[in-house]
């Protein structure tokens, strides 16, 4: 497993499913220094703070702090997502942005506190468990190894090579033999197989002189070293290292750690740039199309059910800025539209089976704030909304095959319904099937005529069903085919008719979660009928193939992944014969293109770049939609207005929005 991202790829928000925190694990943990080594000839590691990162929990303590800068409180909210995996907490975002925007701590000192936080900590720890172990951690363990590591009694990387030198790690992926051992360092810390003389001469070492000194020497090798500072990179900046910071950092890390690397990056002033970018959001559906920058919230195009929010109902031609403010999240599809500001979230527009959620029926004009607080994530699909609010997930609006999740009589609900699922982190619904991440275990339910529910059944489900899967991180379905990423490989199941589970069978549904082979997936996406991942920095796609959207030259269905020929790839979204990418920040697209939708040139396979220094990209349709810098750019159908540049007519290269 290496340090990756991913970008925004579609128009719910991403979950990166194998972020810093992760990443960390895969890069300071393996074969670091033996426990045996004494401490003078180990890089000391900053004394870790205690407690989690100021935030919710330490609310009385930030009453009349400083509301810092938008710009501060969108890299606040980006350093949270990539260092400590979670969304930031509206206490910690105004704690840490006033603090910045005042001049009370620095850049450096901000990231630094994150990254030495026992909240940062505990990830860390969980990351050995699983990615060495291959199991969650036992309380019992977790709390002394967190402790060993906050009490500055033991440093990462003795911890680390405790882990990976024990007898049940190298029972389990070593397969109690040397050489099998030595192939599987050159797996995870070269990313390459082991040559026959390499493994015998290490296998002989470890024979010799112990396990953790061979791996010591793989992972301090100017190969991994380059392989991580790349990976680092990608993480935080989107692109590849020039050479010279390359060869710099290659030789720091050994040193002084990854974590002081991505500190660095973390707090350099491209990245602070680069996360009033990746802060930024857009979704486009059904004709209209909403934006965040800045804080503030846009909508425009069709507008028919008061979708845009500006108590009207005809169509806006260009950007309307909604009457909400410190809006981090917005969603629109099939005439509703939701968002979160301040923490809190908002529904409009059609309510025709109270998807809106204020109790009845009527189509909402207006921004209506629901009855939740700390909303970290909304999602509205085909007449069904959903959210997590303050560690819990919430349905409402049409039931008519249980998918709001209640197990009541299939009728509509009108206002929330809290799930019966704890320490939910994600939720996604296609208006038919829904599906949550809750406590690492991925949870169906509703239509599953196709076997999307992923129970090995059919029969419709009216409360959450819990995945055969472990340690998962992110879930998307849509149109009866349903995908997750659990435990860094992708598993999809449901309909199957054009090979879009990926298992090289198609035409036969797929009831249960099939296990894809690529390793290392951060992310992943389907329209239903095509399918992509990204795993290991590269981009796969699978499926229909009419348009060529898969991406390999021709228009035949591909049951299985099919590599695509680009490199560093941080983000993937397809729908309805177009995907488009995001490869080295540059955004490619291709496939179906009648409306204008994939630019100028596109073809069956990625070609030239169509725009520099993206950070998110998203398609519905046959509108595409990209943040480029501090930019918003628009192309494709247009007839509602939807691309933003005040006419009804098709786009067929990018337009310039905000």
């Amino acid at each position: 497993m290496a340090w990756r991202r991913t970008g925004s790829g579609s128009g719910r928000r991403v979950r990166r499913s194998a972020r810093l925190v992760v990443a960390v694990v895969a890069g300071l943990t393996v074969g670091i220094v033996p426990v045996a080594v004494p401490a003078s000839a180990v890089a000391p590691s900053p004394a870790a703070t205690s407690g989690a990162a100021p935030g919710a929990a330490a609310g009385p303590a930030l009453q009349g702090a400083t509301v810092g800068s938008s710009t501060d409180r969108a890299y606040v909210r980006q350093s949270y997502s990539d260092l400590l995996d979670r969304v930031a907490d509206l206490g910690g975002v105004d704690y840490w942005s006033g603090l910045l925007t005042g001049g009370g701590i620095s850049r450096y000192g901000f990231v630094s506190g994150l990254a030495n936080s026992s909240e940062w900590v505990t990830h860390i720890v969980t990351g050995f468990y699983t990615d060495t172990l291959g199991r969650a951690p036992d309380a019992a363990g977790l709390a002394y190894w967190v402790g060993q590591l906050t009490s500055g009694s033991q440093s990462m990387a003795q911890v680390a090579a405790s882990f990976y030198s024990s007898a049940e790690y190298f029972a389990g992926f070593g397969a109690s033999n040397l050489d099998t051992w030595v192939e599987d360092l050159y797996a995870k810390i070269l990313h390459r197989a082991a040559d026959t003389g390499g493994r015998d001469y290490w296998a002989g070492v470890a024979a010799a002189r112990g396990r953790t000194t061979v791996a010591y020497a793989f992972y301090q090798s100017n190969e991994s070293c380059r392989d991580r500072v790349d990976d680092l990179y990608l993480v935080l900046l989107g692109r590849s290292p020039d050479p010279a910071g390359q060869a710099y950092w290659a030789g720091r890390i050994v040193a002084s750690g990854d974590i002081t690397l991505a500190a660095q990056l973390a707090s350099s002033e491209e990245y602070y740039q680069r996360a009033q970018a990746l802060t930024s959001r857009v979704s486009t559906s059904d004709s209209t199309t909403c934006a965040v920058h800045g804080g503030h919230g846009y909508c425009w195009g069709d507008n028919g059910y008061g979708q845009v929010g500006d108590n009207d109902t005809a169509d806006v031609m260009n950007p309307y800025e909604l009457p909400l403010t410190d809006v981090t999240d917005i969603t629109t599809s099939t005439w509703t539209t939701c968002a979160i500001a301040g923490g809190h979230g908002y529904c409009w527009g059609y309510n025709g089976d109270g998807q809106v959620g204020n109790g009845d029926s009527t189509d909402v004009h207006t921004p209506y704030q629901l009855p939740l607080t700390d909303v970290t994530d909304v999602t509205t699909h085909g007449a069904v909304t959903c959210a997590v609010a303050g560690g819990h997930g919430y349905c409402w609006g049409h039931n008519n095959y249980g998918q709001v999740g209640n197990g009541a009589p299939r009728i509509d609900v009108h206002t929330p319904y809290q799930l019966p699922l704890t320490d939910v982190t994600d939720i996604t619904t296609d208006g038919s099937t829904t599906c949550a991440v809750a406590g690492g275990h991925g949870y169906c339910w509703g239509y599953n005529h196709e076997g999307q529910v992923g129970n090995n059944d059919t029969a419709g489900v009216d409360t959450p069903y819990q995945l055969s899967l472990t340690g998962v991180t992110d879930i998307t379905n849509n149109q009866r085919t349903t995908c997750a990423v659990a435990g860094g490989y992708g598993y999809c199941w449901g309909h199957n008719d054009a090979g879009q589970v990926g298992n090289g069978a198609p035409g036969i549904d797929v009831h249960t979660p099939h296990q894809l082979p690529q390793p290392d997936v951060t992310d992943i996406t389907t329209d239903g009928y095509t399918t992509c991942a990204i795993a290991g920095g590269h981009g796969y796609c699978w499926g229909y193939n009419g348009y060529g959207q898969v991406g390999n030259g021709t228009i035949t269905d591909m049951p299985s992944p099919y590599p695509l020929p680009l490199t560093h790839v941080t983000g993937v979204t397809t729908d309805y014969g177009t995907t488009c990418t995001i490869s080295d920040r540059d955004a490619y697209c291709w496939g179906r293109n009648d409306r204008g939708q994939a630019g100028p040139g596109a073809g069956l396979e990625p070609g030239t770049p169509l725009l520099s220094n993206v950070a998110h990209i998203t398609i519905n349709d046959a509108t595409t939609c990209a943040v480029v810098g501090v930019h918003g750019y628009c192309w494709g159908a247009n007839d509602a207005g939807h691309v933003g540049d005040g006419t009804a007519t098709d786009a067929s290269s990018p337009v310039q929005v905000w």
